[in-house]
């Protein structure tokens, strides 16, 4: 048998003597020899509260070795499972605003686009009827023109009552306004007013509308044929901008601590070896994912030669910064748990000392050590394992808890444990995961069917209550503007005659019928402002835009200032933006009523200052457990941390398969350290009298 066999073989017989000890076991010479060797020295061990003290033929049984603390720099790079992704600004889709046939398609899937290029031609019946309905209304306005100048002809001769002439003037004035309408319908389907000016001097209507690219990029997705019929919700084409992409990373969630905005990253891919993709953390999403356990961060990377294609897999490497004179020391030197890690510290031959630590930033094999020992003292890196069993199971909590216990053991085969108890634990401990609470997680949609024009904010942005995140340009909303400023008009015209056939009635120059039905007009038309108004603010039209919108009305000077009007999707309240999948072009839709399936938020907005941790309580303590109750709440993924917090929420029912109850613990997130789905260990404070425990509410959280 080698040496090593040897030595192992010592270690296993001296760990069962130790384990025989504990249990209050007789130990013999038979049970102490192992293999056929010798037992080993039958003193060894004396264990005083965080001293032990080795006899020399103990510490070579156990392979006891050292290591010294030292003062060094520590840099750490992270490394993660990547993959590549579009970004949404470098992509659009591509939809038709008016259904119909597809004449002709004019870009194929591989095409390079500019923007503004025709990808394809549509005609329809909708179309149609819009150029012959601008036709009749200008054929209607001629016509009226005519019979106003003549009735002011005849008017200058007493010929005619002057209502008549009232009259002529609003049906001459409402002719144009709907002339002005019609051409605004066009311009808003994206027909040129060189086409609008044709259509009116030759009284042809254009058969085709154009679709065109809304960016520069490669048509890699082309769902259109000639002569297909196609609807204003189908997304024809797909149209990309490889010249820049993203990077996720999959950072596992013992690491996530370490992972800053703005840390430079790395991406390598096995199919194209040698080559090295450079950026920096742009953000993160707000939540770890549940199976995998880890976080999502997404970096940015240039690709000028487009040799990065969306969905290749790689490896990522972050480099996490470099501190420099850090107190460093082995990893291998670190006992206990994340919670409450502590070493063995040399303080002579034989002696050692259980000495708590704090730790910090890890690399490699090395630690940083925040508090707890100095640089040149030694600390046992090889034995650990076999140095923590001589102690109490978790002696710190029980030293925590005020429950001390002192343990004496020699190996003589007279095993003397004398353990001071104490009373029953006053605390609850168990594990939990970090949740958002419901009133703390806000969605933002569209109330109006339509397509995205605009996306003004980035995935991770700090965005505030009411500002815009995106524009939406929608057929619908342009019309419901357009009735607002005929309604606008049709008011002015019914005032304008309501008030000369006042004065004609005074003089009795006009019948009062005639008053009573304009003065029923006018408040018939008010409501209809009134109501009309009130859906687009609902919608979210910007009071402002709408004031400026009304007063330019249907002067065809003013057309631009309706055209640009979009409806504007605003962040519900203050929070981050969590990553989103919204593109410019895609086609998006309100909930309706009774609708079985829901269309999906288009922007995720998370308020963490403060956060839940979901914890687990196991039956037997559920009658401990009460709202109100103090908890302290440890985090693994974040070595060191210690937050505070209460307990919000008890559940009503046990969870069917696990048997435990859920418990709900509100802390603190200011700093937003916590993530949503990182695990937790919750130690509740069970101590508090029954009188001083109040329940909080825990409405809006």
């Amino acid at each position: 048998m080698n040496a090593v066999h040897r030595g192992r073989s010592a270690r296993i017989a001296f760990f069962a003597a130790l384990f025989a000890a504990l249990v209050g076991l007789p130990l013999t010479p038979q049970a102490l020899a192992h293999d056929g060797h010798a037992p080993l020295p039958s003193r060894g061990a004396t264990v005083q509260g965080n001293q032990l003290l080795l006899s020399e033929p103990a510490r070579r049984a156990i392979g006891v070795e050292t290591a010294k603390v030292t003062l060094g720099d520590l840099g750490r790079a992270i490394q993660a499972q990547a993959q590549v992704q579009l970004p949404w600004h470098q992509q659009a889709l591509v939809t038709t605003l008016l259904p119909g046939r597809v004449e002709r398609v004019l870009a194929r899937p591989g095409d390079l686009v500019e923007r503004g290029q025709i990808l394809a031609l549509i005609e329809g019946l909708d179309l149609e009827t819009m150029q012959r309905e601008l036709l009749r209304s200008i054929a209607e306005r001629s016509l009226s023109d005519k019979l106003l100048s003549r009735r002011e002809e005849l008017g200058r001769s007493d010929s005619i009552p002057r209502a008549d002439i009232v009259e002529a003037r609003r049906d001459a004035e409402e002719a144009a306004a709907r002339v002005e309408v019609a051409i605004r319908k066009l311009l808003a389907l994206g027909v040129t007013e060189e086409d609008v000016r044709r259509v009116r001097e030759t009284g042809v209507p254009i058969r085709t509308l154009p679709i065109a690219s809304p960016i520069r990029g490669e048509v890699v997705h082309a769902d259109v044929r000639a002569g297909q019929v196609v609807a204003t919700d189908e997304h024809l084409f797909h149209v990309v901008d490889l010249s820049e992409v993203e990077v996720a990373g999959q950072v596992l969630e013992s690491e996530v601590s370490d992972v800053k905005l703005g840390h430079p990253a790395t991406a390598t891919f096995t199919s194209l070896p040698g080559a090295v993709f450079r950026g920096q953390i742009e953000h993160t999403h707000l939540s770890i994912e549940p199976g995998e356990r880890a976080l999502t961060t997404i970096t940015h990377v240039a690709n000028p030669e487009h040799v990065l294609r969306p969905g290749m897999s790689g490896l990522m490497t972050i480099q996490v910064g470099l501190a420099e004179r850090l107190i460093v020391c082995p990893l291998a030197a670190i006992a206990g748990t994340r919670e409450l890690p502590y070493v063995f510290l040399e303080r002579a031959a034989g002696r050692y000392e259980r000495r708590p630590i704090k730790v910090g930033a890890r690399a490699g094999d090395r630690v940083e050590v925040l508090d707890g020992v100095f640089p040149g003292d030694r600390v046992v890196v090889t034995g650990t394992g076999l140095l923590s069993s001589l102690f109490a199971a978790n002696p710190s909590d029980r030293d925590r808890a005020g429950s001390p216990r002192v343990l004496q053991k020699t190996l003589d085969g007279q095993t003397t444990v004398r353990i001071a108890d104490s009373a029953a634990t006053s605390t609850v401990v168990t594990q939990g995961d970090v949740e958002l609470p419901v009133g703390r997680r806000h969605y933002a949609a569209s109330q109006v069917e339509g397509r995205i024009m605009r996306i003004l904010v980035h995935p991770g942005d700090d965005v505030k209550a009411g500002q815009v995140l995106a524009e939406v340009e929608s057929l619908p909303l342009r019309n419901l503007q357009l009735e607002l400023l005929l309604a606008k008009a049709r008011h002015k015209w019914t005032l304008d005659t309501t008030q000369r056939l006042r004065k004609l009635s005074e003089r009795q120059a006009a019948a009062l019928l005639d008053l009573w039905r304009g003065e029923t007009d006018l408040e018939l038309i008010n409501q209809t402002i009134g109501e009309i108004r009130a859906k687009l603010l609902s919608l979210g039209l910007d009071p402002q835009m709408l004031a400026r919108m009304e007063a330019s009305g249907l002067d065809p000077g003013a057309r631009s200032t309706t055209l640009d009007a979009m409806i504007p999707i605003r962040a519900p309240s203050d929070g981050r933006l969590e990553h989103f999948s919204v593109v410019p072009g895609q086609v998006v839709r309100p909930s309706e009523p009774g609708q079985s399936v829901r269309p999906a938020p288009l922007f995720e907005i998370h308020d963490r200052t403060r956060v839940w941790v979901c914890a687990h309580v196991r039956e037997r303590d559920v009658l401990k457990v009460r709202t109100g109750q103090p908890v302290r709440v440890t985090l693994p993924a974040l070595s060191g941390l210690s937050v505070q917090g209460s307990v919000v929420r008890i559940a009503p029912v046990f969870d069917g398969e696990t048997r435990v109850l859920p418990v709900w613990i509100e802390v603190d997130n200011a700093e937003g350290r916590l993530i949503e789905g990182m695990q937790a260990r919750a130690v509740i404070d069970t101590s508090t009298p029954r009188e001083l425990v109040k329940r909080r509410p825990t409405g809006g959280l």
